[in-house]
């Protein structure tokens, strides 16, 4: 094997090694538990927690806003805030997760955020 021919192929090996292990990256998420007025890992992102209410909603009387641009703030530590918002049987709900557990907390004691008592009949 000729030396452009090697250089080229552990190149390109190489690429190829990196280049997925960027395009799967995942964050851990953490998100604000209103009902006990804390942070708890979520197991979803933002978006399966989205597409999950957008498909399924409705059988839960559920509806989601679409997240957008101004939903989604990264502050210079790189910390990603994503709120969302819909409604549950016609009262509205918000819905806040965070990339940090740190950045959870701050937004809780920001927002002095106190456990909440779900509604009669309310499982979630």
């Amino acid at each position: 094997m000729s030396l452009v021919k090697r250089v080229t192929t552990t190149t390109a090996l190489a690429l190829a090694l990196a280049a997925p292990a960027q395009a799967n990256q995942r964050h851990t998420w953490f998100f604000v538990n209103y009902a006990q007025g804390k942070c708890s890992f979520s197991v979803k992102t933002p978006e399966e927690t989205y597409n999950e209410i957008y498909s399924f909603g409705a059988q839960t009387g559920m509806t989601v806003n679409r997240i957008s641009p101004n939903d989604v703030d990264k502050d210079d530590n790189g910390n990603i805030h994503v709120h969302m918002t819909g409604t549950k049987d016609g009262e509205f709900f918000s819905m806040d997760f965070f990339t940090t557990i740190r950045a959870c907390e701050q937004y809780i004691k920001l927002l002095n955020v106190k456990p909440s008592q779900a509604r009669s009949g309310d499982i979630n």
